[in-house]
């Protein structure tokens, strides 16, 4: 049962000094200050309130200012950190991951799927679990708040749900705000501020922190205002709103069009005051204040502040620098002392809290991924002249990293480097003790606290030839070239050197090694034809190929309008083997003397036209010898007599299904017997071939190339629903994409933007859905139960898994979609018996399992 100060006994308490430091409510807005230990009413009086905890760390930035900043003492080196102690098991429920941890009463909380934990700090065990009223739960990197004895989560449904601090019981759940609750809380002074986003009409919404009906967990909680901006229908999406005084601010997506960032009465909801963020990309940080300037920063790559009136809530000077190479930006700022630091592509940045101005920066082990969390900064050691900052990297293993300052240059390097390698985007937080808290996208959580006695470590060397070569070895920076230093555990590496294959590989450090010397030898093989200056060379041709927009009205198509297109380059090069096509057309354009922007490999813009110029879905995008190839234009490798062509489109979505470029009119779907044929690597008799005809035959897979099929290649995720998005006729999505690393001229675009409105796919937790990431069995039965349901199949058929082998080892978040799927038949399992629920599956396999459910919606 629920208990809680109904506020008619609250306010008696309170007049009474019932309750500790009532003499302070006053000065602290009107709201009374968090008892240390529960108020219990005597008998016959009203249930008591649930209880005020204190809380370590309150929201994602604990800061009413959104700044991360704490005095605690923190490891400042690997040898100074140790693991207090990582999760006994993954808390991720499928692709849903963690959420952004708190610290309340000295316990963890967070989120993963459909649940809510509170998790003991000292040793990791689960002490409370609560259960989300949303069946699809909440959005893995919305952060959490808490306030007034409640956790208040931001649900995937466009809800709040608020759960008590202590036992996890729900309290109420608000109505339906519009949209995904895909931004961070914050409660302020009785009441939560949030945002919706990625689909129209999304909300700024005011919600009352109290529970009205104590004796109801269903209770349904109407917003104390919303606001919608027709002109501006995105919403937000990972931002973080700031109060100051009595307005609260909040910045915006762009999605298309121009991000904004509004001020409002925070009692009201009425306007005060915004500023337009014009080609700067998205707002995706948290709006952090020091002194009387807001600071934040764009997905654009761009570092802003405004001047704030704490009075009247106006804003006015904005001040907007984009440094150098710094990519896709989201990390929300820290400013201490005069400088601001942020995350970046490869890098950690300091810049000049008052012009903004690059002072240094620090470089990660993987200069392409990015720096997405929000540095944690601690003031402890100030007197060593120095400051230290906590961030993660985007990229595997999913390693802390510690930042040293000390005015005149800022380094890097690894502090812990986990077993459970995988991506990370999460955001520290540490205790009083200075021990650090976070997580990896593996679903794991990890305290690391300071230990005077210094880590044992192995000094590995590589030995390479060339000389030159660059070596690289992920989660650790090298404490000089070709030396490391690591911990025990499994490390991959890499070697590149221009004009050789690069290697890769894993070691693996043992205790016994520990405090020795390790040397790895590393030799790279010169391309072929010949050395290293003599690599092999390929001839392709590269064609730019544009439009006007007096011409087109905003609605041409490289698929529909070809005709009306002319060429703004043409160049026929003669580039080392392995060229992408991104590479390719920087030589063309160099060549050719046009001006073109990139970020990331993702072309942006060309001869002065760029994204969302036409439409808010235009923008570049390019095939290979007349096909939309599935990745990104980065990541695709020519071959020899290769010819890529570049055009603008004015709607990505209406590109797919081209097939082949013919005679200059619109591509036309290769016949079936044209595509047997052409697959020289599913002759007749190969097990799969009926399949993979019959997909291809109805237009869901295509080729990778004239002649094959590549049936051995993994299937990833952008695949899949590229497939699963012709199954359904190709329709429009509403919303254009909203996923990070889903760029415009990818060809999985249109689908991914789709999957994700149709609630077929989510993204992870870190705002991306990774494209490229291969499929897993159960994986792959989710996702098709939920295909299935929405073309209207019935789903609920069931059959045990146990006559399997691995039946057991079916996740509980895959199981009833896994049952359902081999109910229906369309997953039957191995020869042996097994169905490998973590296995990954093939392009031919994924043609078998499609054209099965192909035959049920017939």
């Amino acid at each position: 049962m629920k208990k809680r100060w109904t506020a008619w006994a609250l306010t008696l308490a309170m007049l009474a000094g019932a309750l500790p430091g009532t003499a302070l409510a006053a000065e602290n807005g009107g709201v009374p200050p968090e008892p240390a230990a529960r108020q219990v009413a005597a008998l016959g009086e009203e249930p008591a309130a649930n209880t005020w905890y204190e809380a370590q760390w309150k929201d994602f930035r604990n800061s009413d200012d959104n700044l991360g900043v704490t005095d605690a003492e923190t490891p400042r080196t690997a040898e100074e950190a140790a693991l207090r102690w990582k999760s006994a098991e993954s808390l991720n429920d499928g692709w849903d991951g963690v959420s952004p941890l708190l610290m309340v009463d000295g316990d963890l909380v967070c989120t993963a799927g459909t649940a809510i934990y509170r998790i003991d700090s000292a040793a990791g065990a689960i002490k409370a679990q609560g259960v989300m009223t949303a069946s699809n739960g909440a959005w893995g990197n919305a952060p959490l708040a808490y306030g007034e004895g409640k956790i208040f989560v931001p649900l995937l449904d466009g809800r709040v749900q608020a759960f008590d601090a202590g036992d996890l019981a729900s309290l109420w759940v608000s109505e339906p705000l519009g949209g995904q609750c895909t931004t961070a809380l914050i409660y302020r002074d009785g009441y939560v501020y949030g945002s919706t986003g990625n689909s129209a009409p999304a909300k700024f919404f005011c919600l009352a922190a109290e529970d009205e009906d104590p004796a109801a967990e269903d209770e349904i909680k109407s917003a104390a205002w919303t606001a919608y901006e027709e002109d501006f229908p995105a919403g937000s999406y990972w931002a973080t709103p700031i109060v100051v005084g009595d307005a609260v601010l909040y910045g915006t997506d762009a999605n298309g069009g121009t991000a904004v960032l509004f001020s409002r009465d925070r009692h009201t909801g009425e306007p005060l005051g915004m500023v337009e963020l014009e080609n700067m990309g998205s707002v995706r940080s948290s709006l952090v204040r020091s002194g009387d300037r807001l600071y934040f920063t764009t997905s654009g790559g761009w570092l802003c502040s405004v001047e704030l009136d704490a009075k009247t809530g106006e804003l006015s000077g904005l001040d907007c620098v984009q440094h150098e190479n710094v990519g896709y930006v989201t990390s929300s700022p820290v400013i201490y002392d005069g400088v601001v630091y942020y995350g970046a592509q490869g890098c950690l940045v300091a810049a000049d809290a008052v012009t903004l101005a690059e002072l240094r920066r620090a470089a990660f082990p993987d200069t392409g991924a990015s720096v997405q969390a929000s540095p944690l900064l601690t003031t402890a050691y100030t007197e060593e002249g120095a400051v230290y900052l906590y961030v993660t990297q985007n990229t595997t293993p999913g390693a802390m990293y510690v930042a040293r300052d000390d005015g005149e240059s800022l380094t890097c390097s690894a502090l812990y480097t986990p077993e459970e390698s995988n991506w990370c985007a999460a955001s520290a937080i540490c205790d009083g003790e200075g021990t650090i808290y976070y997580h990896n996208d593996a679903g794991y959580l990890y305290a690391l606290e300071r230990t005077g006695a210094p880590q044992r470590r192995c000094r590995v060397t590589f030995a390479v030839e060339p000389a030159e070569a660059e070596i690289s070895v992920a989660g650790a920076a090298a404490e000089r070239d070709g030396t490391f230093l690591l911990g025990s555990g499994t490390y991959a590496y890499t070697v590149r050197c221009e004009g050789y294959v690069p290697a890769s590989g894993t070691l693996t450090i043992t205790e016994a090694e520990l405090d020795t010397d390790r040397t790895v030898t590393v030799t790279l093989d010169a391309e072929q034809g010949g050395g290293g200056s003599t690599a092999s060379k390929i001839r392709v041709t590269v064609r730019v190929k544009s439009h006007d927009q007096a011409d087109c009205g905003g609605g041409y198509t490289y698929r529909g309008n070809k005709k009306a297109y002319t060429t703004l380059a043409e160049r026929q090069l003669s580039v080392p083997k392995g060229t992408t096509a991104y590479e390719a057309l920087s030589a063309a354009l160099d060549a050719a003397g046009v001006d073109y922007s990139a970020r990331e490999g993702y072309v942006t813009e060309i001869d002065g036209l760029a994204e969302f110029d036409h439409s808010s879905r235009s923008g570049w995008m390019y095939m290979v010898d007349g096909i939309l190839p599935e990745v990104g234009a980065d990541r695709y490798r020519l071959a020899d007599g290769c010819e890529v062509v570049w055009f603008y489109t004015d709607d990505y979505t209406k590109e797919l299904g081209e097939e082949k470029e013919s005679g200059g009119s619109s591509a036309k779907p290769a016949e079936t017997g044209a595509a047997t044929a052409a697959f020289t690597d599913v002759p007749a008799d190969l097990w799969c071939h009926d399949a993979v005809m019959t997909a291809v035959e109805r237009g869901w897979f295509l080729g990778t190339g004239q002649d094959t099929f590549r049936p051995d290649d993994p299937m990833t995720r952008g695949m899949l629903v590229t497939v699963l998005y012709r199954m359904a006729g190709s329709p429009a999505a509403k919303t254009a994409g909203a996923f990070a690393d889903v760029a415009a001229d990818r060809c999985c675009a249109g689908a991914v933007a789709w999957a994700a409105e149709q609630g077929i796919v989510t993204g992870y937790g870190d705002g991306t859905f990774r494209p490229d990431a291969p499929m897993t069995r159960q994986q792959m039965a989710a996702v098709l139960a939920r295909y299935a349901e929405r073309e209207g199949l019935d789903t609920g058929t069931r059959t045990e898994l146990s006559g399997f082998a691995d039946g057991a080892a079916v996740g509980g978040w895959a199981r009833p979609a896994m049952e359902w799927a081999v109910a229906e038949g369309i997953f039957r399992g191995g020869a042996d018996g097994a169905l490998y629920p973590a296995g990954t599956l093939t392009r031919a396999q994924s043609a078998v399992l499609l054209t099965r459910l192909g035959e049920k919606l017939d």
